[in-house]
């Protein structure tokens, strides 16, 4: 049905495409692609969409990842569409290793989101889970010392959410934060938290106030939990608020 649609509907700015697992199997492409010119964001639930369009003005997506996805089907949607991507959201549960190989691939990308949930077959809300694929992105995106290489310096924004009461480790995201900060080379000027538990929120004192020394060192440092970042971390994927998110 997507694929239909998107035929008849070619200069749409902005789409959401979730391929379920009743869905009819989309057409083999054979090299023929759906022209969406003015395609500005999108959001998809399997790579293998890509196949399908091309888009010059694309920049900006939200993708729904396993551990296993291939990354080829984006690597050759954006050089097929000749397009700069500028921001780059995951979801679901994204191999660090693949998010890493994304970003120093596309210099382009300078906005970076991560909003993790559990495999398919697993609780979405295990926070666990999502904890472990939010500290593993925060460790991959780490600079070790000043002589180690720097994975993606050309970030400016960075933005971690998460829909699950998973406890955060506020620590690590803030060293992650300040060596970045120290790194000669990085680009980073705002990164952001944000939590849909209450519980989650920050509220030792020594966090604080390192967070509260970033921001007076000129970084900005957002952390937010409740009802309002989940909202935000949902406008990611680019949804309404009234539909559930995959």
């Amino acid at each position: 049905m997507h694929h239909r649609i998107l035929k008849t509907a070619p200069n749409i700015v902005e789409a959401r495409i979730i391929i379920g697992d009743d869905e009819e199997p989309w057409p083999e492409s054979n090299g023929e692609f759906i022209d969406m010119l003015p395609l500005h964001r999108l959001y998809v639930s399997d790579p293998e969409v890509f196949d399908y369009i091309r888009a010059p003005a694309f920049a900006e997506l939200s993708m729904y990842v396993e551990p296993d996805s291939q990354i080829e089907h984006l690597d050759s949607f954006l050089a097929c569409s000749s397009c700069a991507l500028r921001r780059l959201c995951l979801r679901g549960s994204p191999d660090s290793d693949i998010t890493a190989t994304i970003l120093n691939k596309h210099l382009s990308i300078t906005s970076f989101a991560l909003a993790p949930s559990a495999p398919h077959g697993q609780d979405d809300d295990d926070p666990d889970v999502v904890a472990t694929t939010v500290n593993k992105h925060i460790t991959m995106l780490t600079v070790d010392s000043p002589n180690c290489p720097v994975v993606a310096p050309h970030l400016c924004e960075m933005s971690f959410g998460s829909l699950a009461s998973m406890s955060v480790d506020y620590h690590l995201f803030l060293e992650m934060l300040e060596s970045r900060h120290r790194a000669a080379d990085c680009a980073l000027s705002t990164a952001a938290f944000l939590t849909e538990f209450g519980r989650s929120r920050p509220r030792v004192p020594a966090i604080l106030d390192r967070i509260e020394e970033l921001r007076k060192r000129g970084l900005r440092v957002h952390v937010e939990s409740g009802s309002e970042a989940a909202y935000t971390v949902n406008c990611w994927a680019y949804v309404c608020p009234w539909i559930s998110v995959m």
